[in-house]
């Protein structure tokens, strides 16, 4: 059992770790591109995406700290 919850909090972290990484390339790198080729829409998406995603991401992860 002990086994399992180090295999979580592992895969938490890394979770964690992955959705930052994925929201600061869309915001950064993505977000630009839109912004340079006049694509409003895209830009606001990739804004609300970043940010939400996030969100959850650090939700969930405080979540399962304050749970286990």
């Amino acid at each position: 059992m002990n086994i399992l919850l180090d295999l979580l909090e592992l895969f938490d972290g890394y979770f964690l770790i992955l959705i930052l990484i994925q929201s600061f390339v869309l915001y950064m790198l993505d977000y630009n591109y839109f912004k340079r080729e006049n694509m409003c829409r895209a830009t606001r998406q990739c804004k609300s995406i970043s940010f939400v995603s996030t969100i959850v991401a650090a939700v969930l992860y405080i979540t399962r700290m304050i749970l286990l």
